[in-house]
């Protein structure tokens, strides 16, 4: 019988995949919107209201897998809803800023200024750094939970005297009493770092470029799911096929 503690984690946890679903319900419509607005001639001042309301969408998102995270950090980090296609794309429980620069730099190929190209490079660059930073932070937490194991594995085989074994275990064991807050933080900054993005490429361009690059987004979010969907019924298929 799961205790409370684990309970309430499983609740949080199917609550954030159910928001996360009609997160993309809305997202496609917020895509059909944007596109009715680049296949015709608006004025500016009707695109932004949506504009503003899409950003919000994200916003809404990242406040909810902040909410989430405080009682299951590791659900957020690695959705257990999400497919294996999209877990191998994920980047500190989400999506990577540079990809969110690459759909941009296609999307609006044939529209962007040579000083909105330049921008975009300085923007791209600014997130591939600080996107590494990131990366190496995770990292050195890993590498403390591997710490752990490792000093587990070496009491269970009596390779520590008992000092050595309460020395490291008692350091291990401070780092690790902190390691849910310090993750907390890393997606804090990660999610802070992805709106960031958003709203420093829609700085950049026009209303109209930002509905075509805001559609673009959102269409790639769909697809992505929808592709990850869909190598995991051939996969369930195959593997039933086999047997």
């Amino acid at each position: 019988m799961a205790s409370p503690a684990e309970a309430r984690e499983d609740r949080e946890e199917e609550a954030l995949e159910q928001f996360y679903e009609r997160w993309l319900l809305n997202q496609e419509r917020f895509m059909e919107q944007l596109q009715s607005f680049t296949n015709t001639s608006v004025q500016e001042k009707v695109v932004q209201p949506l504009v503003a309301m899409v950003l919000d969408h994200h916003r809404q998102l990242f406040r909810a897998r902040r909410s989430a995270a405080r009682l299951n950090i590791t659900a957020v980090l690695s959705p257990p809803w999400l497919t294996p296609f999209e877990k191998s794309i994920t980047w500190i429980g989400g999506w990577r800023p540079r990809t969110l620069l690459r759909i941009a730099a296609t999307a609006l190929a044939a529209t962007l200024r040579d000083d909105q190209r330049r921008r975009m490079e300085r923007l791209r660059a600014e997130a591939v750094e600080q996107e590494d930073g990131l990366s190496r932070q995770m990292q050195s937490f890993q590498d403390a939970v591997v710490n752990r194991r490792v000093v587990e594995l070496a009491r269970r085989q009596g390779q520590l005297r008992n000092g050595e074994l309460d020395r490291a275990s008692a350091c291990l064991d401070l780092v690790l009493e902190w390691e849910s807050a310090a993750l907390e933080l890393v997606l804090a900054w990660a999610d802070s770092l992805r709106l960031a993005t958003l709203r420093n490429v829609v700085k950049l361009l026009s209303p109209i470029q930002s509905a075509s690059f805001l559609a673009a987004t959102a269409l790639w979010h769909l697809q992505v799911r929808r592709w990850g969907k869909l190598q995991q019924q051939r996969s369930v298929h195959g593997g039933s096929s086999a047997q």
